[in-house]
């Protein structure tokens, strides 16, 4: 009969280290701290737990208070926590020293007696970029009361976290990303390019994409814009430059939006570049099938010329090349 137990005993190697350890009797394992799990969301969009028994209402009710929500609401109505310690003056990270969760209320309340917390804020991914920056917020913001007094910098209310958190100088510059599309831009076609500024966006998290975008926004729509101005002159009624430069805006977006697709992501991830439907008017302007068909757009340029120019190309250019036995060609 195999003895599992004595085998494993018998076929085990101790370490020098781990014997020592055992002899002078450390402790193998502990726990100096309790860790108190911090969550992050945005406004209205916290996790809901439910069973399928329970009314919407309850439900609403029951997950309508959060660590976050009432570590605003401690802030705002100034709680006191131990030794004195007011909410104001707590990052959302160290709260828990003074503070304990009350799992029945669903509330802050100061602590009574000394004990040997740490708080945790959720790992957030940069690609949830609201999230993300609620976070980067929370870490450096002392005693918010609200989602709106935390992107508050300086009296200014900024209609994003993203600008909140640049205003507060916790980003970056973005002088890598502008040096890298820069020398893509010597070399690199309309299409990569766009490909290059959307994986820059979503794994890069650069400080400010609108700046970002703006600087290469002629970059961008080069390709399209030339091929809108040559298309253009075969129109009946050809478009104006603001009509052209709409069009073409129209269509960088489009790609770009079909390169944050692959990251299952989009446009509207990023509120803070223009949107598709801010240029949705420009897509019909003109003959949209000759302008927007490659093939028609083909056609237009290698037709875009009468046949005694081309003749005449052709008569200086073959005229210097040819020789006697060519002539009766």
């Amino acid at each position: 009969m195999l003895d599992e137990a004595r085998e494993y005993v018998e076929g085990r190697y101790v370490t020098s280290l781990e014997a020592i350890t055992r002899i002078r009797c450390y402790d193998l394992q502990r726990m100096s701290h309790a860790v108190e799990v911090l969550p992050v969301h945005e406004k209205d969009q916290q996790h809901c737990t439910y069973d399928e028994t329970h009314d919407a209402e309850s439900v609403v009710a029951r997950n309508q208070k959060t660590k976050l929500i009432s570590f605003f609401l401690a802030c705002a109505q100034g709680l006191t926590g131990i030794d004195g310690v007011p909410a104001k003056n707590c990052l959302y990270l160290d709260f828990p020293q003074y503070f304990r969760f009350d799992q029945k209320t669903k509330l802050w309340v100061g602590r009574k007696n000394h004990i040997k917390v740490i708080g945790r804020i959720d790992s957030v991914s940069p690609r949830q970029k609201e999230r993300f920056y609620i976070r980067t917020l929370l870490c450096h913001k002392y005693g918010p009361t609200s989602f709106e007094d935390l992107r508050t910098v300086h009296g200014t209310l900024y209609p994003t976290y993203e600008e909140a958190a640049l205003s507060m100088g916790l980003l970056e510059n973005d002088e890598e990303y502008v040096v890298c599309i820069r020398q893509a831009t010597l070399d690199y076609m309309d299409g990569q390019l766009h490909e290059l500024f959307a994986n820059i966006l979503v794994h890069c998290l650069p400080a400010n994409t609108r700046a970002l975008f703006d600087q290469f926004k002629a970059d961008f729509m080069d390709k399209r814009l030339r091929d809108l101005r040559r298309c253009n002159e075969a129109l009946p009624k050809p478009l104006s430059e603001d009509m052209m430069l709409g069009k073409a805006m129209f269509y960088t977006l489009k790609s770009i939006d079909n390169c944050f697709q692959h990251h299952r992501m989009s446009l509207l991830d990023y509120p803070t570049l223009p949107q598709l439907h801010e240029f949705e008017v420009f897509r019909d302007l003109g003959e949209r099938k000759l302008l927007d068909d490659p093939r028609s757009r083909l056609y237009v340029i290698e037709t875009s010329y009468t046949r005694a120019a081309l003749d005449d190309v052709l008569a200086v250019g073959t005229a210097a090349t040819m020789t006697d036995e060519h002539r009766p060609f």
